[in-house]
């Protein structure tokens, strides 16, 4: 007795079961799973570039003349300690010895985002007056903690909420913080900077 002859479809159910497939469907295989893989790997080499460039420390910086007097504001963002070191440098380019006085205090800090006003704070608070010789300079820093910011940066968002997808948890973002020195002579001199500050999420 003759056996039966097999339908295709019957012999693809037999070879899909016994682990079999055909030379041209393992190639077409093998090459889905290239493929997935460069996805995966380019995707997990962008992440990995854009924390990269977020993690560095910044240093940012701005310039003002006035009165003989050359003042340049800057700050350095110190990731590793989540602070931010904002310095004033004033050097004198007066032709001879210079007296500088100040109202109240040497200068004055102001952090902003989009225009927006939201935190204060004081250079050489018990600083009313300066000598100094020509070519002479003086630093004077003032450290904030980047929690500052995030306060302000996670009250502004308690009213918009979003849920958070792939992207978000994975690539560090960042708001745009603008930093004011104003330097309190009688002629107030004031120098601007910009800087990215990194969401904690």
């Amino acid at each position: 007795m003759s056996e039966k002859k097999e339908t295709f479809t019957e012999q693809t159910l037999k070879q899909i079961r016994s682990g079999e497939t055909s030379p041209a469907r393992r190639k077409k295989r093998n090459i889905s799973r290239i493929i997935m893989l460069a996805d995966i790997l380019i995707l997990a080499v962008v992440i990995i570039f854009l924390n990269a460039r977020n993690s560095k420390n910044e240093y940012t910086t701005a310039s003002v003349n006035g009165d003989g007097l050359n003042a340049r504001f800057s700050v350095s963002d110190e990731k590793s300690a989540k602070t931010y070191i904002f310095t004033i440098t004033l050097l004198s380019s007066a032709d001879d010895e210079k007296t500088w006085n100040f109202e109240q205090h040497l200068a004055t800090l102001k952090l902003s985002r989009s225009g927006i006003l939201f935190y204060e704070d004081k250079f050489g608070v018990k600083i009313s007056r300066i000598n100094m010789l020509p070519g002479e300079a003086r630093i004077f820093p003032l450290q904030i903690s980047s929690e500052t910011i995030d306060i302000y940066l996670k009250e502004r968002t308690n009213a918009v909420k979003r849920k958070k997808n792939l992207f978000d948890l994975l690539v560090k973002s960042g708001e745009i913080i603008t930093a004011e020195a104003v330097i309190n002579l009688q002629d107030k001199l004031s120098a601007s900077i910009s800087f990215e500050h990194e969401v904690d999420r």
